[in-house]
């Protein structure tokens, strides 16, 4: 099952060592992997 996050225009998500900035429009992540 994925991960989603779903992110309003200037937030920030950590992921890990990174910063995911929104731009001006709300976006949507689906992040999947192998634990």
């Amino acid at each position: 099952m994925a991960l989603k996050v779903e992110l309003k225009p200037g937030e920030r998500i950590i992921l890990g060592d990174s910063v995911i900035t929104n731009d001006d429009q709300r976006t949507r992540l689906f992040i999947e992997g192998n634990a």
